[in-house]
């Protein structure tokens, strides 16, 4: 089931088959920010995730943005497991990869979550190789389509 998730903004956000592909359009806002940690409770396939990113179109990412990202907020649960989010990321430029690298540190250092970030050529690769790996974790019994 194909689901839009509202970010703000121009980014877009859908949810389709325990994957997460987002576009970001313009400036990462702190509401945009709290939405997408929303998103991310709404989409939970269990304690591995995977989201696709388009990153060719976005602006800046405001200091109170990477801070909402990176810093355990409240409602958001706690596991002693550790949970992994497979992310594909496409369209980066050297300074978008620097602040996505420090915003994940940032949230590994704060909590038990690990990323495992590889970066595609394309929206359309980064899609294939979420598919694919969601697809992975399913066989094997470790993500849950939610509902």
């Amino acid at each position: 089931m194909k689901r839009v998730i509202e970010i703000g903004g121009a980014h877009q956000a859908v949810f389709e088959d325990g994957v997460v592909e987002i576009t970001y359009v313009g400036d990462m806002l702190a509401p945009h920010a709290s939405n997408l940690l929303r998103c991310s409770l709404e989409c939970s396939t269990g304690n591995h995730s995977v989201w696709c990113a388009d990153v060719s179109k976005l602006g800046s990412f405001t200091a109170e943005a990477r801070k909402i990202m990176s810093v355990p907020t409240e409602g958001m649960p706690r596991s002693t497991e550790t949970s992994h989010t497979y992310l594909y990321v496409s369209g980066a430029s050297i300074k978008t990869k620097a602040v996505l690298t420090l915003v994940m540190a940032a949230t590994q250092l704060l909590g038990s979550i690990r990323y495992h970030t590889e970066y595609c050529d394309s929206p359309e690769a980064a899609r294939s190789r979420g598919h694919a790996k969601m697809k992975e974790l399913l066989a094997a019994g470790l993500a849950k389509l939610p509902g």
